[in-house]
């Protein structure tokens, strides 16, 4: 069986960024029943889609691959589970050590 994380999760790429989420949660919304979230980075062309469920997503994909979206042609995909990565890890690694792991202490 497959993870329902990573099926039920979308990757959507574009030409160019979106002036705002809500171009994309509205196509989105209408694409297939139970959007949870759409999160898109500033100044990137991609967005992470999250359906309730992975039946929701494939509908989702179907209806968007390929569509346009405010002057945009838009590729679905399904997404990648995340990944426990180097950049996650040193960011928790660096966490733990606090801002002053860096400094010599005061005597």
């Amino acid at each position: 069986t497959s993870d329902p994380f990573s099926t039920s999760r979308l990757y959507v790429r574009f030409d160019h960024p979106f002036p705002s989420d809500d171009v994309l949660q509205e196509a989105f919304e209408k694409a297939a029943p139970g959007l949870e979230y759409v999160s898109r980075h500033m100044g990137k062309a991609f967005a992470f889609v999250k359906y309730t469920s992975a039946a929701a997503a494939a509908e989702a994909r179907v209806n968007m691959n390929g569509a346009v979206v405010h002057g945009q042609k838009l590729r679905v995909s399904v997404a990648q589970p995340p990944r426990s990565g180097r950049k996650r890890q040193r960011t928790n690694e660096n966490n733990l050590m606090g801002r002053t792991g860096n400094r010599a202490p005061f005597h």
